[in-house]
């Protein structure tokens, strides 16, 4: 069905004119990325990243012709990635509430975490892709949309528990850092720069380029 808000004509006109002020040329495309840390709302380990670990996924958005849009609020802490086409938008003078929607309204997609940002992206219909999301039962994405989960790692045999119990109760409730340590009894392992890469790519084939999944991981998805 067709998204539960769009942007009015109007306020496409005003964000475009701000868009070539942030140095945007005509018709270039962007995805936004919104990487949650402690600064903004406090510290929640199980769901804060490290930007640092998304350069490799902003290196493949950026050879693929388009600019990288970092969302977020002025405290957010600093990234050492330098490319003419990262945008620190979040640090910028061109920050504003109207930007934060029509920035998430307008990406090709928005690359997201743990956070409530991604959500107003998906109320305007843009594809989202979350890496090291918890809890997995708050998952809230779409046909074409793409999530990774943590890893969870036994902290009694130092094992790591199955996708099926990842996605299953209690697993997929823990709310809370405390919940994870001391109920669940396990720890947690961050995505990878390569999986979060691979997510990128995969993004790019199966939702922005429609390519089709082969029929073994059609069988998985399914």
């Amino acid at each position: 069905r067709k998204p539960l808000f769009s942007l009015s004509k109007d306020d496409l006109a005003k964000g475009k004119k701000i868009l070539k002020k942030m140095g945007f040329k005509k018709n270039s495309w962007f995805v936004t990325t919104h990487v949650r840390d402690g600064n903004f709302k406090g510290v929640d380990a199980y769901r804060d990243s490290d930007i640092n670990s998304f350069h490799e996924a902003f290196d493949e958005i950026i050879n693929r012709g388009g600019y990288v849009i970092r969302m977020g609020s002025d405290d957010a802490r600093p990234t050492d990635y330098k490319n003419k086409k990262f945008i620190d938008y979040a640090k910028s003078k061109f920050r504003s509430d109207f930007m934060d929607v029509f920035l998430c309204a307008q990406a090709k997609f928005m690359l997201g975490t743990s956070s409530g940002l991604s959500a107003v992206s998906r109320i305007f219909g843009v594809p989202i892709l979350l890496v090291n999301y918890l809890p997995t039962g708050t998952i809230y994405g779409r046909k074409g949309d793409i999530f990774i989960p943590q890893n969870f790692i036994s902290r009694k045999n130092n094992k790591r528990l199955t996708f099926k119990k990842t996605m299953s109760e209690p697993y997929s409730l823990g709310m809370t850092d405390g919940a994870y340590h001391n109920v669940l009894k396990v720890k947690l392992e961050k995505n990878s720069s390569g999986d979060i890469k691979n997510a990128t790519k995969e993004m790019f084939d199966h939702t922005i380029y429609k390519k089709k999944y082969s029929s073994r991981d059609q069988r998985l998805q399914n």
